[in-house]
């Protein structure tokens, strides 16, 4: 870590390890020493404005429960392959959708299908646990690091349980002197923890939305694992939403602004270590939170733009289980004749002509080629969850 870089004591210090011969950043617990810039205000009532439209057209009067279960499980997919896709996982969002449907001979592969799956769960089980009114306690981390490790890359380093060694955050193969920074050690970690998860559920001199930037930041420069540190920061995010009442699902998918912006979101976060530049990371975090609630306001409209139209003309012109598989194609939009066969309860036959009625409307099509092991897919629902990969 190059200790010149570091002009600022205002969240921490260096602090020379004379065992390992390396320096560690040694946090501040919180509150920090922060005061909201007041031309922030305008950006923090434009993005409620924003969050708020979000709300209003996934809202029960909007939208029926059912339909809004449908629209929850691309967002959550699309938040988890992006958030892996941070840490150099390169994966996509049709890749994954289509690993649901077709076993895949790369064991990369399987391994990068699991870590999405695994997030799916942690956020399923923390939207569950504060539905129910748990508050988001140290346990509770360590229970979703368990689930998002459980399988998958890091699973041999200590799911759920702090580190008890020094980590670091860099290159492959760099040294605790060489590496970009390196975080708080195990030996603070539990007090540094303890201290953030009294912050999330007893403070409240901030707004939420300056809270939540502070407490990724804080999370992330503990960094409390020996590995899946980034996608469990990104989580908890998702989690903040529900809990300080600004969103009831997890919609706005963060980390495809971090994705698209990677360089200035790594540099803002060490930024604030380095240089005291709290406010320039808080402005950074809302301006994510603004835009991506502006995007996600479209993408549920497209969606159920397009869940309209489909139905309707299917209502008038197709068998009834036409509509049970546009449901279907909702949650993953790659189908096969066996999903039909078995969702629906019907023959071969039968799933056969349903699929052949679909595709006659233009809804689906087929893309493998194949004579037998047919896959179809919704094209125009892929092309409005993920443009840039359909």
């Amino acid at each position: 870590m190059n200790e010149l870089d570091f002009k600022s004591k205002r969240t921490g210090e260096l602090i020379w390890d004379s065992q390992g011969f390396y320096y560690r950043f040694e946090l501040k617990k919180l509150p920090m020493e922060y005061t909201p810039d007041p031309e922030l205000f305008e950006l923090v009532a434009d993005t409620h404005i924003k969050i708020g439209e979000l709300k209003g057209i996934t809202s029960k009067e909007s939208m029926s429960s059912e339909e809004s279960k449908l629209i929850l499980r691309p967002f959550i997919l699309k938040e988890a392959t992006l958030s892996s896709n941070i840490e150099g996982i390169h994966t996509t969002l049709p890749e994954i959708y289509l690993t649901e449907k077709k076993a895949q001979k790369d064991i990369k592969k399987d391994f990068d299908y699991l870590e999405i799956l695994n997030y799916e769960h942690a956020l399923e089980k923390g939207l569950e646990h504060i539905s129910n009114g748990g508050d988001i306690t140290e346990e509770f981390i360590k229970e979703l690091h368990t689930i998002l490790l459980d399988g998958a890359r890091g699973h041999n380093k200590n799911p759920g349980k702090y580190k008890d060694v020094q980590n670091a955050i860099g290159s492959e193969g760099d040294s605790y002197d060489s590496a970009k920074f390196v975080p708080a050690s195990p030996e603070t970690t539990p007090i540094l923890m303890e201290n953030l998860v009294k912050y999330i559920n007893e403070d409240h001199s901030l707004l939420p939305l300056f809270k939540m930037g502070i407490i990724h930041y804080q999370f992330e420069t503990i960094h409390p694992f020996r590995d899946g540190n980034g996608r469990l920061g990104r989580l908890l995010i998702m989690l903040l939403f529900k809990k300080y009442k600004l969103m009831e699902e997890p919609l706005i998918f963060m980390s495809e602004f971090f994705m698209e912006r990677r360089d200035d979101y790594i540099d803002l976060l060490y930024a604030v270590s380095s240089k005291g530049k709290v406010e320039e990371w808080i402005k950074f975090f809302i301006e994510a939170v603004n835009i991506q609630a502006k995007r996600a306001k479209n993408v549920a409209l497209e969606l159920k733009a397009y869940k309209k139209e489909v139905s309707r003309n299917l209502r008038n012109e197709r068998p009834a289980k036409t509509l049970d598989i546009l449901d279907m194609l909702f949650k993953n939009p790659y189908l096969t004749v066996k999903d039909v066969k078995e969702e629906l309860s019907v023959t071969d036959q039968y799933a056969n002509k349903l699929i052949k009625d679909l595709e006659e409307d233009g809804i689906l099509i087929e893309i493998t080629g194949n004579k037998r092991n047919k896959v179809y897919l919704a094209k125009q629902i892929l092309k409005i969850l993920d443009p840039k990969n359909i």
